[in-house]
């Protein structure tokens, strides 16, 4: 089996990845001062969608650990790689 890749794209790769995370993360946290603006308005529209916004930020916040962690992964395969081949 062949395996080819080059460990600077990888590291810049899991940068950019671990950027967009953070990206992520700056733009729910600000959707979330806003929803906050309107938690103690009573409606039971408004408490509805109140509460499908509390499931969206929650699946997103386990889909930037996830980004997180794969950038972590690419750069630990780098950093063996640069072992390996000293």
């Amino acid at each position: 089996m062949d395996i080819t890749y080059n460990t600077v794209e990888l590291l810049a790769v899991s940068k950019e990845i671990a950027k967009k995370a953070t990206t992520i993360e700056q733009a729910v946290a600000s959707a979330e001062s806003s929803v906050g603006r309107i938690r103690n308005m009573k409606s039971p529209r408004l408490m509805r969608d109140i509460r499908q916004w509390d499931k969206v930020r929650k699946e997103i916040k386990k889909a930037v650990i996830a980004l997180r962690d794969g950038a972590k992964e690419l750069d630990r395969l780098a950093e063996d790689n640069r072992i390996i081949n000293q």
